[in-house]
C-alpha cells in the first residue's frame, strides 16, 4: 500500500494549514490534492481535500482557484461514478464561469458535463455538450482544453461502441498530451487506447501501445496506470502467449496494489483468477477470485462483486464442488437482481422527471387548444349552414364507398388470416418435432456414442495395435462433435439452457466469423418474463433475418438491438445493405419472409419493416 501513509501524513498537514489561510497554504493544499489525483492513490481523498479548499474560497467562488476547485472536484465525482453530485458541480461551475466571463472554464465545465452524461448513457445531451464546447474554443482556442476534448470524445464514443473514431479521438490527444509534456494524462490515454485496439482484436498494437506507456513512465519517474499492463497481459492471453500474459498480470497486480485502491486491487485479483481459470487451474483461480470477491464486497461494488461470484461459480464447478458452486451462483443471482433493481428505480427516477417537465408542457399545449377551440367554434357556426347540403352529400357518398371497401378488405383479411392459421400449424409441428429429434439424438444416440468411447479407451491391445486404436478413438470423438452440431441446429442447447440472449449472442458469433460481416449485439439481461415458445420463436426470427441479410441484402454492419423490461420486449435489427421496398413483403412468394410474420403472429408480436433502396433496412419487433 505504497501511498497510504504519505496520503494522510499530507491530509494532516493540510489540515494543520487551514487555521490560518494564506495563498501560499492554498497552493499547497491544491497541489495535495491534485498530486492524490494525478498518482490515483485515492480519488475520495482526492475529494476531501478539494472540498476543503473550496469552503476556504466561498468569499471568493469566481477566482481561478475556485473555479479550478470545483472543476477538480466535479472530476473526482467522475472517477468515483457519482455523476449526479459532478453534473451539480460542472454546472454551478459553468454559470460562474459565464459570470465571470472565463471562456477557460465554460469550455472546461462543459467537457466535464460530456463525460458525466456519457456515464450516465445519455448519448444526445453529452453530444450537445460537446458541440458547445466546441463552439466556444473556436473563439478562445487551448491546446490543453483541445487535449481534453478530445478525450473526452474519445470516451463517448468508445461507450457509444464506436472503437474506430474512439482510437481516431485518443490518437490526437495523445498528440496534444505529448506536446504538453501532460505525462500522467498521456499515460491515462495510452491505456484507453490499448483497450480500444485489443477490443478491435489488434492485439500487437495494443501490447506495443501499452509498452510505450510503460517505458515512458520509468523515464519520468511516475508509477504508471495498472489497467496498462492488464492490457498488455490480456492481448498476450489472446495470443496464447502465457508466460508473458502472466508476467504483465501481476505487474498490474503489484501497481494496484502500491496503489491502495481496493476497486483496483480487486481487478487484478480477477484478473489473474480469470488466467488461471482459462488454462484449466481451478485450484489456482479460486484464491485469487476469492480476494477479488473480498475486496470488491468491502467497497460495495456491485458490478465487481457480481463478476467475481460468478467465476467462483464456474471455478468450484470446474473442480467439482458443487456445493460451492451453488453458494456463490445463488450469491451472483442476488447482486444481479439488486444492480436490475437500482437500474430500474434510477430509470423510474429519470421518467418521472421527464414526466413532470412533459405534463406542463402539456398544459400549456391544453390552454392554447381550448383558446384555439373556442375560436373555431364561433367560426364554425358562421359556416355550419351553408356547408350542411354539402357534408350531407359527401357522407352518404362516403359511406357507400366505405362499404365497397370494408367488404374487398374483410375478404382480404380473411385470406391473410387464413394462410397465417396453415403457417402457424406448420411452425408449431416443426418446433415439436425440432425438440422431439434433438432430445433423442442427445438422449438415445449420444449416450450409446459414449459408451463406445468409454469402452474403446477401456481396451488394453498390443503396441502395434496402439495407431490404429488412437484413430479409432479420434473418430468416436468427432462423432461425437457432429452429433452435438447436428442437435444445436435442430435446436439450440444454449436457448434451452441459458435462455435467448446467450443464444443470439452465440449465433452472432458463429454468423460474424464464418461470414466476415460485422454485427453488433445490444442486450439487456436477463430476459425473465419470456416463455420458452416465445423464445424460441424470437430466436428463429433473429436467425432468419440474418440469414436474408447476408443472402441478399450486401450489407457490412448489422445492429441486432434487445430491449425488455418487465411489460414489453423490443427487438431491433438494422443493417447498412441495398435496403428494399417493403410493399413487396405481403406480396413475397420467398418462404424466409413468410416463417418470420408467422412466427410473430405466433407469439402475438407487433412487426414493423422500415427501409428504403441504398440505405439499409430496420426491422422492429415489439412483443
Amino acid at each position: 500500500m505504497k501511498y497510504r501513509y504519505p496520503t494522510w501524513i499530507c491530509l494532516f498537514v493540510t489540515a494543520l494549514a487551514f487555521s490560518q489561510v494564506s495563498d501560499d497554504r492554498l497552493a499547497t493544499l491544491k497541489q495535495t490534492a491534485d498530486s492524490l489525483y494525478d498518482s490515483q492513490a485515492s480519488y475520495h481523498l482526492s475529494l476531501q481535500v478539494f472540498l476543503e479548499l473550496d469552503s476556504l474560497l466561498r468569499d471568493d467562488p469566481s477566482s481561478d482557484l475556485a473555479l479550478y476547485t470545483k472543476s477538480r472536484i466535479a472530476k473526482n465525482y467522475n472517477a468515483i461514478d457519482n455523476t449526479d453530485k459532478a453534473i451539480a458541480y460542472s454546472k454551478d461551475n459553468l454559470l460562474r464561469s459565464e459570470q465571470a466571463a472565463n471562456a477557460y472554464y465554460q469550455t472546461d465545465a462543459l467537457l466535464n458535463l460530456v463525460v458525466s452524461y456519457t456515464l450516465k448513457r445519455e448519448f444526445d445531451t453529452a453530444m450537445d455538450y460537446y458541440e458547445q464546447s466546441q463552439q466556444l474554443m473556436r473563439r478562445h482556442y487551448s491546446d490543453s482544453l483541445n487535449m481534453d476534448a478530445k478525450n473526452a470524445l474519445a470516451f463517448l464514443n468508445i461507450v457509444n461502441g464506436d472503437t474506430d473514431q474512439a482510437i481516431v479521438n485518443y490518437q490526437k490527444a495523445l498528440e496534444l498530451a505529448t506536446k504538453l509534456k501532460a505525462h500522467r494524462l498521456k499515460n491515462k490515454i495510452a491505456a484507453n487506447l490499448s483497450y480500444c485496439y485489443m477490443n478491435k482484436e489488434q492485439y500487437d498494437q495494443a501490447i506495443a501501445i501499452g509498452k510505450r506507456a510503460l517505458a515512458e513512465s520509468s523515464i519520468n519517474n511516475f508509477s504508471p496506470k495498472y489497467i496498462i499492463p492488464s492490457n498488455i497481459g490480456s492481448s498476450y492471453q489472446l495470443l496464447k502467449q502465457y508466460d508473458s500474459a502472466l508476467y504483465y498480470f501481476e505487474m498490474s497486480h503489484r501497481l494496484a496494489s502500491d496503489s491502495g485502491v481496493k476497486l483496483h486491487i480487486a481487478t487484478a485479483d480477477y484478473d489473474i483468477g480469470s488466467f488461471y481459470f482459462d488454462q484449466g487451474m481451478p485450484e489456482k483461480a479460486i484464491p485469487y477470485f476469492m480476494q477479488s470477491y473480498a475486496l470488491s464486497d468491502s467497497i460495495e461494488s456491485y458490478p465487481a462483486i457480481a463478476r467475481a461470484s460468478r467465476s467462483l461459480s464456474h471455478a468450484y464447478e470446474q473442480q467439482g464442488d458443487y456445493r460451492n458452486s451453488l453458494r456463490f451462483l445463488k450469491k451472483h443471482q442476488i447482486i444481479e437482481d439488486t444492480l436490475a433493481e437500482r437500474s430500474k428505480q434510477k430509470k423510474l427516477e429519470e421518467f418521472q422527471t421527464k414526466y413532470a417537465t412533459k405534463e406542463k408542457e402539456e398544459q400549456i399545449l391544453i390552454l392554447d387548444k381550448e383558446n384555439a377551440q373556442k375560436a373555431a367554434i364561433i367560426q364554425q357556426k358562421e359556416y355550419q349552414r351553408t356547408l350542411l347540403w354539402t357534408i350531407f352529400t359527401s357522407i352518404v357518398l362516403l359511406l357507400g364507398f366505405g362499404m365497397w371497401g370494408w367488404h374487398r378488405m374483410n375478404k382480404k383479411k380473411l385470406l391473410s388470416k387464413q394462410e397465417n392459421l396453415r403457417y402457424k400449424s406448420i411452425i408449431e409441428t416443426e418446433q415439436k418435432e425440432r425438440k422431439r429429434i434433438a432430445q433423442d439424438l442427445h438422449d438415445s444416440l449420444g449416450q450409446t456414442i459414449s459408451a463406445i468411447r468409454m469402452q474403446a479407451a477401456s481396451l488394453t491391445l498390443p503396441e502395434d495395435q496402439e495407431p490404429a486404436h488412437g484413430k479409432l478413438i479420434k473418430q468416436v470423438d468427432h462423432a461425437y462433435d457432429e452429433l452435438r452440431n447436428i442437435s444445436h441446429n435442430i435446436m439450440p442447447d444454449t436457448l434451452i439452457k441459458l435462455g435467448l440472449v446467450p443464444a443470439i449472442r452465440e449465433l452472432v458469433t458463429e454468423l460474424t466469423v464464418d461470414n466476415m460481416l460485422k454485427i453488433e449485439l445490444q442486450a439487456e439481461e436477463p430476459v425473465q418474463h419470456l416463455s420458452e415458445d416465445e423464445s424460441v420463436n424470437l430466436f428463429r426470427i433473429v436467425q432468419e433475418i440474418l440469414s436474408n441479410t447476408i443472402k441478399h441484402a450486401q450489407a457490412t454492419l448489422v445492429n441486432v438491438i434487445l430491449e425488455n423490461n418487465n411489460k414489453h420486449f423490443a427487438l431491433r435489427i438494422s443493417d447498412n445493405g441495398k435496403g428494399m421496398d417493403p410493399n413487396t413483403i405481403d406480396v413475397s412468394k420467398g418462404l424466409g419472409w413468410k416463417n418470420i410474420v408467422s412466427r410473430a403472429t405466433l407469439i402475438s408480436a407487433k412487426m414493423d419493416v422500415k427501409s428504403q433502396p441504398d440505405h439499409g433496412t430496420t426491422i422492429s419487433i415489439l412483443l
